[in-house]
C-alpha cells in the first residue's frame, strides 16, 4: 500500500531514517525495525513522494529509496526513590527490678520514768482510795533504719520493626529517537478501522479515526496503510486533516477498470507519533 505525506520534506521525521540503494534491505518477519520504500521517481507525478511499508522478504524496486525506523524508543530513566518509611513503634517497657533489701529494725526506746505515787492519807478513817497515778511518758521512737539499695535497671525493650519501603517512583517518559536527536515525552499510538470506498475510478471517500485515548497535546507524524488489496483496487491515501482527538484520511479509487458500481471493503491502519 502507499502513503502520500503532504509537505514531506518539511515535516519533522521522528523515526531514524536509513537511506539505502534502490534495492535496499529486506523486511524480516517479527523485526522490531519498520522498513518502507519512498518513491522518488519524478516521472510519475501521481505516485511521486508515496511511502509504503515493505513486506517481509521483499526489497524496494529501482527508483524507490529504502528507509527504516525503530518501533519503540529506549527505556525511560529510572524513577525517583520512594519516600522513607515511618519510624518503628517504641520497644516494650522492661520488667520492674527486684525490691530493695529491707532496712534493719530500729532499737527499742528506753522505758519512761515511773510516775509519782499518790500522797499518804491521814490516819483516821480510811479515806477513799487515792487516784491512780498518771501513765509514764512513752519512750522516744527509735531512728529509722538505712534505706535499702536500689533495684537493678530493667532490661531494655526490643527495637521496633523497620517501616515499610516507600512506593517506587513512576517510570520516566519513553523518548523517540530521530535524525535530529531525542524528543522527550513522545509516544506512538496505533489503531485500525474498517473502511469501504466506491468501486468507481476517481471516486473518493473519507474515514475519520478517533485517537482521543492517546491523550496527545500535539501530533508529530501520521502514517496510514491499508490491508492488502489487489493492484487494481489499491486506492490513493491522503491525510486530509489531523488533530489530537482524530485523524481524517481521504481514499481515492485509482482503478481505470473499475466496474462503476458496488464498493471495495478493507481495513485502514494508523500509526501516530505525538507528544503527551
Amino acid at each position: 500500500m502507499t502513503l502520500t505525506i503532504p509537505g514531506f520534506s518539511g515535516r519533522a521525521l521522528i523515526a531514524a531514517l536509513v537511506l539505502g540503494s534502490a534495492a535496499g534491505p529486506t523486511q524480516a518477519a517479527g523485526s522490531t525495525v519498520i522498513h518502507a520504500c519512498y518513491n522518488n521517481r519524478t516521472g510519475n507525478a501521481r505516485t511521486y513522494g508515496n511511502l509504503r511499508p515493505l513486506r517481509p522478504g521483499r526489497r524496494c524496486p529501482t527508483g524507490e529509496l529504502a528507509i527504516s525506523w525503530n518501533e519503540a524508543g529506549r527505556s525511560g530513566e529510572r524513577g525517583a526513590s520512594g519516600v522513607r518509611g515511618a519510624t518503628g513503634a517504641a520497644g516494650v517497657t522492661g520488667t520492674t527490678g527486684p525490691a530493695g533489701i529491707i532496712g534493719a529494725t530500729g532499737g527499742t526506746g528506753s522505758p519512761g520514768a515511773t510516775g509519782q505515787g499518790g500522797s499518804l492519807g491521814a490516819t483516821g478513817p480510811a479515806g477513799p482510795t487515792g487516784a491512780t497515778g498518771q501513765t509514764g511518758v512513752t519512750g522516744a521512737t527509735g531512728s529509722a533504719g538505712p534505706t535499702g539499695t536500689t533495684g537493678a535497671t530493667g532490661v531494655a525493650g526490643s527495637t521496633g520493626s523497620t517501616g515499610a519501603t516507600g512506593a517506587t517512583g513512576p517510570p520516566g517518559s519513553a523518548p523517540i529517537f530521530g535524525a535530529s536527536g531525542t524528543l522527550s515525552g513522545a509516544a506512538i499510538w496505533t489503531g485500525s478501522q474498517a473502511v469501504s470506498f466506491p468501486n468507481t475510478d476517481g471516486a473518493t471517500t473519507t474515514a475519520t479515526v478517533n485517537i482521543a485515548s492517546a491523550s496527545f497535546s500535539s501530533i508529530v507524524s501520521v502514517q496510514a496503510t491499508l490491508q492488502d488489496l489487489t493492484t487494481n483496487d489499491n486506492p490513493g491515501i491522503e491525510i486530509s486533516s489531523e488533530s489530537t482527538s482524530s485523524i481524517t484520511v481521504k481514499l481515492t479509487n485509482n482503478n481505470p477498470a473499475a466496474p462503476g458500481s458496488g464498493t471495495v471493503s478493507t481495513t485502514l491502519y494508523l500509526t501516530v507519533v505525538g507528544v503527551g
